[in-house]
Formats: C-alpha cells, structure tokens, sequence
C-alpha cells in the first residue's frame, strides 16, 4: 500500500497546488519535520528539479538506479550496492545509438536553449521527441513534413530556420570511440545489433557524419522507422531476437532510456542502462564473464 511505504505523503490532488509550485515542497518537508539541506529529491520532470533546488533542496532528476545509487552516496545517502554477476549463455548484445554510440544533448543544453529561443520548459523535448517524432520515427511521415511540424511548434519563421536550428542543436553531438571499440571485439565471440528509434535515413546520415558503416558493423540492424514500430514496444525487442537467432535470456541489450530498459527486462533480456560509458562497458564486461579479459576491449 501507498502510505504503508511512506511516512508522508503529499498528493497534488488533495493539496490543491501541484509542483514545481513552492508551496508543496515547503509542506512536504514540514510534514518531514526537516530543513531543505536535509531532505534529497528525486523526480523524472526537470522543472521540478529546478524548483526544488532554487529552496535548496539537493536534488537530481531521475534516470534510473544506475544513476541514482551513485547520486545518493554522493550526497551521502546510504544505499544497498547492486554488483552484477557473470551470465551463463549469453549468445547476443543488442545496442541502441542515441545516448549509446552517439552523445545527445544533455539536460542543460536543452535548458538554454529553451531560454535562448524564449520557450517554456519541456517545449523543446516534446516539439522534437514528442508526437510529432513517434510519427517519423515510425516511418508515418516523411523529414520534411517532420521538419515543418517542429518548426511551426517552435514558432520559427520557416523549415530553413528549423534546420539550422538542428544543426546547432547538435553540433557537439560526436561518435563514442570506446563503443565502437568494444562492439568490434565482442562481434568474434557474440552475434550484436542495433536496434535504434530512428528516421528511415539513419545508416546515410550516420556514414556522413561519423564515417560509420552501421550494417557493417552489426551482424542486425533493426530502425524503428523501417518497421514501424518502436522500442519500448515488445513487438521490436522480439522482431530483433528472431533475426539474432537467439532466446530473451540468451541476449543483453544496452540502452540509455530507462523505459527501453525496463521494457526489454520485463521480456527476459538482461540489461545494461548506459548513463556514464566507462561504467557501462564495465558491466557488460562483468554479465559477460570477460571483466578478467580486458585485452578485448578498449581500455579507458
């Protein structure tokens, strides 16, 4: 039960205020019975992190356990330690390329350039990765009509703007060498393959940009666009395990997104949430019983 897990509980429906406003947090920790510096909050929404920050509240946005357990010991929260174990008859990795072998934008990135275009917080995240993205990553419409929803939603005066406005968004945006790296030496021993929420034109766009040959590189690519559907949808995960030849249990997928994550857990497959890529690589060498034969992979 709810309130058997808690020793408060605050419910936006009942207060009649809702965060970020002020005034739940303040009751909230009344109720607590403890100052700002003592109390630590957790919440996936990154407005509610600023607010409860801008009270002095320590407070982190929420991206998963992998994340988070170091978070909390940082701050000096005590919490359980979770070390992975070997895995018998591990056959397959699967990858996902945004967050993974391609760095993204960050949190604070989005952040300012919500402040330098003048937007409200979260507009950025749901004119590019909302609706309108879900449509085009399953291939529904095509990077023009894309690109003209996003500019009309950021308020840009035409499709030209919208485009040099991607193209600075992502200028930073560069190739994970130690990835690339680790999947070449694991493709002697394991079958691997990129399964990527993606537009239809990825495999060029990424071969111009990075000098990346996708299909060669991977024994199955898998692009959400092609199939017309996406992670974290079942259907995908066991599109691609059919073409890997392989079992759930038989096969680790790696992925930034907490929600692909879990999706592809709760099929059977392990699983390793990529937040820090040294970390990461690190744990799938462990689930892969190879943490003794470093010499495979790239070393950092």
């Amino acid at each position: 039960h709810l309130f058997d897990a808690f020793d408060v509980v605050v419910i936006s429906g009942q207060e009649g205020v809702m965060k970020p406003d002020p005034a739940i947090y303040e009751r909230t920790l009344a109720r607590l019975e403890v100052r700002a510096a003592e109390a630590v909050f957790v919440d996936d929404h990154r407005v509610n992190v600023e607010a409860a920050r801008q009270l002095g509240i320590p407070a982190t946005r929420f991206r998963g356990m992998v994340a988070l357990r170091p978070w909390l010991q940082e701050v000096g929260v005590p919490v359980p330690s979770d070390d992975p174990q070997p895995l018998p008859d591990i056959r397959a990795v699967i990858f996902d390329w945004g967050g993974v072998f391609e760095t993204l934008p960050d949190d604070a990135a989005i952040a300012e350039w919500e402040r330098r275009l003048g937007l409200a917080p979260h507009t950025l995240v749901v004119a590019l990765w909302g609706p309108t993205w879900r449509l085009f990553s399953h291939g529904v419409i095509s990077e023009e009509e894309y690109m003209e929803r996003v500019s009309a939603h950021l308020g840009f005066p035409d499709v030209e703007t919208g485009y040099r406005f991607l193209e600075e968004l992502y200028t930073d945006n560069c190739l994970q060498t130690l990835w690339v790296q680790t999947v070449r030496a694991l493709r002697s021993r394991y079958r691997v393959a990129l399964l990527s929420n993606a537009a239809s034109n990825q495999v060029e766009w990424v071969r111009e940009r990075f000098g990346f040959n996708i299909p060669a590189e991977f024994d199955v690519y898998v692009n959400s666009a092609v199939v017309g559907i996406s992670k974290p949808n079942p259907a995908i995960y066991r599109l691609t395990l059919e073409q890997l030849g392989v079992e759930p249990h038989q096969a680790v997928l790696v992925d930034d997104r907490l929600r692909n994550v879990d999706a592809a857990r709760f099929l059977g497959i392990h699983t390793v949430q990529c937040v820090d890529t040294e970390k990461a690589i690190t744990e799938l060498k462990t689930l892969l019983g190879d943490i003794e034969k470093g010499s495979h992979y790239p070393t950092f």
